[in-house]
C-alpha cells in the first residue's frame, strides 16, 4: 500500500486572508465595545465629591498662599510636624500624607493638579510606594468608592486603566455599593444634613490635628504582634520587594511637570522605627540608589539618606512607620536641617495665620454657599414668638458655623455664623439671646447682606436687639449673619479643659418684635 507518511500543507485549503482580517477586526471591535461599556457603566456610579471627602484634600485644595506640602503615606502623617516647618520657614505647612497603600502615580497626579507655583512639596514615600506604585487592593476599592478625588484627578485614559486593571471582584463590589448608596442611576441630591455633616467632619479633623492635617500620639499604642513577628525590615523595605521602574518613572514624570509649573518637589526618605529596619545595609543602599537614579532621570532633587529618618524601637507608636510625638520632633528637626542645607530659607514678612483660623473660614464659606443654595424647610415665625436654639427647632435653619444643638441652644464654632428664618409678617426689630465665650466681643449683624447693627456681647446671658433694614422687610426669608471680631479661635482645651471644640458664643434663640408696615415700592 502506497500511503504517505505526512500530509503536505499544499493539500490543505488556506483560509482567505480577507476573512481572517475581518475575524480579527470583529473580535477587537467586540472587545473594545465591551470594555468601553464596562468602563462607562462603572464610571457612572463613582461619586464626584463636590465637597472634599477628607480634611487633607480640603487643605490641599483650599489652604491659601504658598505652602509646604507633606505628601506620602502615614509615615509622613505621624513623622513630620507641619507646625514646626511653619515656624522654621515662615511659610504655611500642610500635611496631606495619608496611607502607604495609596498609588504613587495617583498621588503625583494630584500634586500636579493642586500644587501651585511657589509651593514646596516634600515626599517621604514609603518603600512600598516604589514596589507597588499603583497602590494596593484597599486603595483600589477606596478610590472607586470613598476617596474618589484620587480617581477623578486622573486623566480619562488613567481612569479607564484603573477600572480595567483592578480585579473584577473589587470593581463589582464598588459598583454595587455605589448603586446602593445612590438608590438609582441618578446622582444623589445634596441635602442640608449632608452639608452640615461634611462641615463638622472637616472641623473635627482640623481641630484634632491642630489644623495641619498631621498627628502623632504622645504615648505608644503598641505595634501589632503579627508585625513584630515579621520584623521592621521585612515589613518595610523587604528582601523581595523590587522597584517597578516603569510606573515610578510615570509618577516622577508627573512630578517633573509640577516642577516645571513652579512647584519645588523634594523626594526624601520615609520614617521607619525598629531595631532591624536597615540591618541589611547592602539591600538598603541598593533600593535607595534605584530611587535616586529614577529621580535624577526626572530632574527631581533628593535630600538626605534613609538612615536620617530611622528611629529606635523605643519611639515606635503602633507601626514600623509611625513614631510618637518625641520621635516626630526629632525627625522634623532633622528634616529642617536637610532642607536648609538644600537652600530652603525662611520667607520674609509676617507669620502666616494659624491654620485653624484660616481653615475655619474656608469651611464656613463652603458650608454657607452649599447650604444657602438649598431651599429652607422651616415654618413661619410669628411676632413675639421665641424661637429656641436647642434641638427640635423647626423655625430656624442653621446654615453655617454651628456645633450640634445642646438642651438650651447651640455654640458657634467660628467668628462668623449664619442662620435663616421665615418671618410670618414684617418685624421692626430682631432680638438675640447670646453668651460670649471666654471674653467680650463685638458682633455685626447682617440681614440679607444689609447691615442691621452692631452689638457688644459679654459672658452674661442677655438679649441684644437690632433694627431690621427696610430693604429686607418684604423678603420671604431672612438670611442672618452674625460676624464677630476677627480674632484667633479659642478652645476650652487651651485653658486646661478636655473640650477640643472651638467656641465663640452661645446662641439660645431669637425673637421678632414690633410689627412693621411693608415697604412701599
Amino acid at each position: 500500500m502506497n500511503r504517505p507518511f505526512f500530509i503536505s500543507i499544499s493539500d490543505v485549503q488556506r483560509p482567505k486572508q480577507a476573512r481572517l482580517v475581518a475575524l480579527v477586526a470583529s473580535g477587537l471591535a467586540s472587545f473594545a465595545l465591551v470594555s468601553f461599556t464596562y468602563v462607562g457603566l462603572v464610571m457612572l456610579t463613582i461619586p464626584e465629591n463636590g465637597i472634599a471627602s477628607t480634611y487633607k484634600w480640603l487643605l490641599l485644595e483650599h489652604a491659601p498662599g504658598s505652602r509646604i506640602i507633606i505628601d506620602s503615606g502615614s509615615n509622613g502623617h505621624h513623622g513630620i510636624d507641619a507646625a514646626e516647618l511653619t515656624q522654621a520657614f515662615n511659610m504655611r505647612a500642610i500635611n496631606v500624607a495619608d496611607n502607604a497603600g495609596y498609588s504613587l502615580v495617583d498621588r503625583s497626579r494630584r500634586i500636579l493638579e493642586f500644587a501651585r507655583r511657589g509651593d514646596v512639596v516634600i515626599m517621604p514615600i514609603e518603600w512600598q510606594g516604589y514596589s507597588e506604585p499603583d497602590g494596593d487592593a484597599g486603595y483600589a476599592r477606596l478610590s472607586l468608592e470613598l476617596v474618589t478625588e484620587y480617581f477623578w484627578a486622573q486623566t480619562p485614559i488613567e481612569r479607564a486603566r484603573r477600572i480595567l486593571t483592578t480585579p473584577f471582584p473589587i470593581v463589582a463590589r464598588a459598583f454595587w455599593r455605589n448603586i446602593r448608596k445612590r438608590g438609582s442611576w441618578e446622582p444623589p441630591l445634596l441635602t442640608s444634613e449632608a452639608v452640615h455633616a461634611m462641615a463638622l467632619r472637616h472641623v473635627e479633623a482640623m481641630l484634632y490635628s491642630s489644623g495641619t492635617g498631621g498627628w502623632a500620639n504622645e504615648v505608644s499604642q503598641g505595634v501589632a504582634k503579627e508585625a513584630l513577628e515579621a520584623g521592621c525590615f521585612r515589613t518595610t523595605i523587604g528582601s523581595r520587594k523590587e522597584t517597578r521602574s516603569g510606573r515610578v518613572r510615570e509618577a516622577f514624570k508627573l512630578l517633573r511637570a509640577a516642577k516645571e509649573n513652579g512647584v519645588r518637589v523634594v523626594i526624601t526618605w520615609p520614617t521607619v522605627v525598629g531595631n532591624d529596619c536597615y540591618a541589611d545595609e547592602t539591600r538598603v543602599s541598593q533600593r535607595a540608589e534605584q530611587v535616586r537614579d529614577l529621580a535624577s532621570q526626572a530632574g527631581l532633587e533628593v535630600i538626605g539618606n534613609p538612615a536620617d529618618f530611622w528611629m529606635p524601637m523605643s519611639l515606635a507608636d503602633d507601626s514600623f512607620y509611625h513614631v510618637t510625638q518625641r520621635g516626630r520632633s526629632i525627625i522634623t528637626r532633622r528634616l529642617i536641617g536637610l532642607l536648609r542645607d538644600a537652600g530652603l530659607t525662611p520667607v520674609a514678612g509676617a507669620p502666616p495665620e494659624k491654620l485653624i483660623d484660616t481653615m475655619s473660614k474656608e469651611i464656613f464659606q463652603i458650608e454657607l454657599t452649599r447650604a444657602e443654595a438649598l431651599e429652607p424647610t422651616i415654618v413661619p415665625l410669628d411676632l413675639d414668638e421665641f424661637a429656641a436654639g436647642g434641638p427640635g427647632s423647626s423655625k430656624i435653619d442653621y446654615t453655617a458655623g454651628w456645633w450640634p444643638p445642646e438642651p438650651r441652644g447651640r455654640w458657634a464654632r467660628t467668628n462668623e455664623v449664619a442662620l435663616r428664618v421665615r418671618p410670618k409678617q414684617p418685624a421692626q426689630t430682631l432680638q438675640f439671646r447670646l453668651i460670649s465665650a471666654f471674653e467680650p466681643r463685638n458682633v455685626t449683624v447682617y440681614i440679607n447682606s444689609f447691615e442691621a447693627g452692631k452689638i457688644a456681647i459679654d459672658m452674661a446671658r442677655r438679649d441684644y436687639e437690632v433694627n431690621v433694614p427696610a430693604a429686607a422687610l418684604d423678603d420671604p426669608f431672612w438670611s442672618i449673619r452674625l460676624k464677630g471680631d476677627d480674632r484667633p479661635l479659642m478652645r476650652p482645651r487651651d485653658l486646661g479643659d478636655s473640650d477640643r471644640r472651638s467656641l465663640t458664643f452661645f446662641f439660645e434663640g431669637l425673637t421678632l418684635t414690633g410689627e412693621a408696615g411693608r415697604r412701599d415700592d
